[in-house]
């Protein structure tokens, strides 16, 4: 093939505050890289780049609700997002025919929107830095080249320079060449359009680093140093390993030997958010309502550990609290939390830029994403870990105080199918109802004669519930605490969001599974 000849995009100069509405981010999603989509796109919006003027999700035979939890994840990185369903492909979509079928996929796509540039942004790609989306798209308009990526030096027969498939290409690239990746679905796009391009008119660039072992086989990212500081976006993270080592805070002026090690606690204690900080303690922030931060400990816990300040949600109105944080509110769950050991100190304050900010997880709690099958604890943890199951172990401790056998609750809210009746008739003989006096009165109504046990905060509630045998509830933070504790409970499951769906020995979801389960009569004693 003869050399090719210049391919020239104008360049045009980019102002650090001109929007990207002209700058596309195409993302193909399939069925093994769905879970690989949804940890990567929440990454970044809790990196809050410049937005994009576009982004285009690339479905191939993915369910309506999982369509709609990524495109609700993706909405914060554009001004508008669209989806376009990949069409049915003859054959095997084994890589590299899978791989090319969405490359033509995104580019026609792309080739009915106002742009002139696009990143085809597979789910195994992580964005680094804050800036990532301005900077591809400025590097790209500098380069005046029709593709802009990471370059591989190739050997016979692969082109001399290569580029990596996960680029920014020109909007004007030409139709010749992607009828040569349709003709050649054998070989892979980057190396067909690598070929037809030619050294010259390809822009090499750092700000996209692609790592892959030998015979395709992909690396793990296990140290900060295995990421190029100049990148913005890394390719071929199919563990979420980058994810792990970016949402680790580290303090430059901390030495690594005297940080806690993740999941290990310490006894250290402060008395104000000034002495933690002096200390270099870690400090997260946390608005969600009072269930919410329970279900958020196993996180600290897997952290190593931290100071908890509790404060009023500062984002979109879709991610506040049903009632707003005050310091009186707060003043009744901070005991619960200075229980833990590895809670370091817990206080009603502000946000600052020091702390690790919980709120955006809150985005993760919303519909539609709210109905899949995940628990609020494992959202909260896959947010900043990219881990699942921390619940598995008890992440609460109190001093037990008993009161009755049975403790049982129900908040006004998270309803479902479930006979309360005959689980009063069942324990009313030693049992007692926690929370509010107006949620006992509405459940006494409505169910039957439960006597009333009433706690001055949540640390006395939790002991109420710690020296239970048994605790019935729906979801609220008296299961959240009984959760913790993994007590043996009986819970009322939501009907609107079953977000609390902790599957474990002695949890049970209705009156009539606990009584059918043969080993229940030792449930919940030590």
């Amino acid at each position: 093939m003869d050399e090719p000849g210049n391919i020239r995009i104008t360049s045009v100069e980019l102002l650090d505050n001109e929007p990207l509405k002209r700058f596309a981010l195409v993302m193909p999603v399939c069925e093994v890289d769905y879970k690989l989509a949804i940890k990567t796109l929440a990454w970044a919006c809790r990196l809050e780049a410049p937005k994009a003027g576009v982004m285009l999700l690339l479905p191939d035979n993915l369910g309506g609700n999982r369509i709609a939890v990524l495109r609700q994840l993706a909405s914060p990185l554009a001004d508008r997002v669209e989806v376009v369903p990949q069409l049915a492909f003859p054959g095997t979509k084994e890589w590299p025919a899978g791989p090319n079928a969405a490359f033509v996929c995104a580019y026609n796509a792309v080739e009915t929107h106002d742009v002139d540039a696009w990143l085809f942004f597979e789910p195994d790609s992580v964005p680094t830095k804050n800036t990532w989306t301005s900077e591809l798209y400025k590097a790209f308009k500098e380069s005046g080249k029709p593709v802009l990526g990471s370059c591989i030096k190739g050997r016979p027969p692969l082109p001399s320079v290569g580029v990596n498939g996960v680029a920014v290409y020109s909007k004007a690239l030409q139709r010749e060449m992607i009828n040569a990746v349709i003709d050649n679905m054998d070989k892979p796009f980057d190396v067909v359009l690598s070929r037809l391009l030619g050294p010259r008119n390809i822009g090499c660039s750092d700000l996209i680093q692609f790592r892959l072992g030998r015979n395709r086989v992909p690396l793990r990212w296990t140290e900060m140093s295995d990421i190029n500081p100049n990148a913005v976006l890394v390719h071929s993270d199919k563990f979420g390993d980058v994810v792990n080592l970016l949402s680790t805070p580290v303090d430059p002026d901390v030495d690594s030997k005297d940080e806690p090690q993740r999941g290990e606690a310490t006894d250290q204690k402060v008395s104000t958010i000034t002495e933690a900080r002096e200390k270099k303690l870690r400090m997260a922030y946390m608005v969600g309502d009072y269930g919410d931060i329970v279900y958020a400990l196993p996180t600290i816990k897997a952290m190593g550990g931290g100071v908890i300040v509790l404060g009023p949600c500062r984002g979109p109105r879709l991610q506040n609290t049903r009632e707003p944080m005050t310091r009186k509110r707060a003043s009744q769950i901070i005991p619960l939390l200075n229980a833990q050991d590895y809670v370091h100190g817990a206080f009603y304050g502000e946000f600052q830029d020091d702390m690790i900010d919980f709120e955006p997880a809150r985005r993760w709690h919303m519909p539609p994403i709210a109905t899949i099958g995940q628990s609020l604890a494992d959202r909260t943890s896959l947010w900043f870990l990219n881990k699942d199951g921390l619940w598995r172990e008890k992440w609460l401790a109190c001093q037990p105080k008993r009161v009755a056998a049975v403790v049982m609750n129900r908040t006004s809210r998270w309803h479902g199918s479930f006979d309360w009746k005959r689980t009063v008739q069942m324990f009313k003989d030693d049992c007692v109802f926690v929370g509010t006096k107006d949620e006992h009165d509405a459940f006494v109504k409505e169910f039957g004669e439960v006597p009333y046990q009433r706690t001055r905060d949540l640390l006395e509630l939790a002991s109420v519930v710690n020296g239970a045998d048994i605790f019935v509830g729906n979801q609220s933070v008296a299961y959240a605490i009984a959760e913790g504790l993994k007590k043996t409970a009986i819970v009322e499951e939501s009907t609107d969001a079953p977000d609390c769906a902790f599957r474990r020995p002695s949890r049970y979801s209705s009156i009539d599974e606990y009584v059918a389960d043969p080993k229940r009569r030792n449930a919940g004693r030590d």
